[in-house]
Order: C-alpha cells, then structure tokens, then sequence
C-alpha cells in the first residue's frame, strides 16, 4: 500500500476523502432497503429527500458542524430527516 501511494505523489494524484453526500447516499440507500413500512411510499421518500438534502446544506453552513467528520454527520443529518418526516 505504500508502494502504491508513493507511485501516486509521484504522478501527483490526488485522493480525495468522501464527501457528506456521497455518505448521504449510501446511507439513504440502505434505510430505503431496509422494512421500514414508514418510507415506502413514494410521497414519504421524495419528502425525506428534500429535508435530507436541506439539513445537509445548513450543516454545511455552521463551522462548529463542519469539525465532525463526513460520515458522523450524513448520520445525524439522516437521523433528524427521519424523526422529522416520521411526525409529519
């Protein structure tokens, strides 16, 4: 594995760590595979999104939030999005 990298600094490649939405993503993926009989229907699921998608633009706005690594934070973003969705 270090052989590996050193052949990348050396073509000057850059690896980039996954983003909050690539998190996002694969998390909102698996809860969507699961049974939970609250996200089936279509309306739920395209409302979720939209909160998923809203709460994620305002953590990236709070610089205090912005400390917590990507995938705690596609965690907390997904968890409120569904305990919101859930009461509505």
């Amino acid at each position: 594995m270090e052989r590996e990298l050193d052949i990348l600094r050396t073509i000057e490649f850059r690896i980039g760590s996954p983003t909050m939405l690539e998190f996002i993503e694969t998390y909102k993926t698996e809860l969507y595979h699961t049974n939970m009989a609250l996200l089936k229907p279509k309306e739920i699921q395209e409302k979720l999104s939209s909160r998923i998608l809203m709460l994620g633009k305002l953590a990236c706005c709070s610089y205090d939030l912005m400390q917590l690594t990507p995938s705690l934070l596609a965690a907390a973003v997904l968890t409120l999005a569904v305990k919101l969705t859930s009461k509505s």
